[in-house]
């Protein structure tokens, strides 16, 4: 969804970022232009806001890491639910 998306998924991570800089208004304003360019150009959204933020900002924005943790909190119970309705339906009553 990354590649397909051209990094759009990141926009609100993005304008969080801007945030301190811009304000909510203009950081949304910003973020909302970079989008639009995407869309017009077929770049991506990290090029479209090269500028905008500093590269090690841009890196943090665009971090997989924290979104990877929060589906391995989500994921692991719901596989354990799973395995235990499948054993339950697979023992005979």
């Amino acid at each position: 969804n990354i590649d397909a998306t051209r990094g759009l998924v990141f926009a609100d991570a993005a304008a969080v970022a801007l945030v301190p800089a811009l304000g909510r208004a203009a950081a949304h304003d910003a973020v909302e232009a970079a989008a639009s360019k995407v869309r017009e150009t077929g770049g991506t959204l990290r090029e479209a806001l090269a500028g905008t933020l500093d590269p090690a900002a841009l890196d943090r924005v665009f971090d997989l890491a924290p979104a990877v943790a929060a589906a391995r909190a989500r994921v692991a119970p719901a596989v354990a639910f799973a395995r235990d309705v499948a054993t339950k339906l697979s023992t005979p009553d």
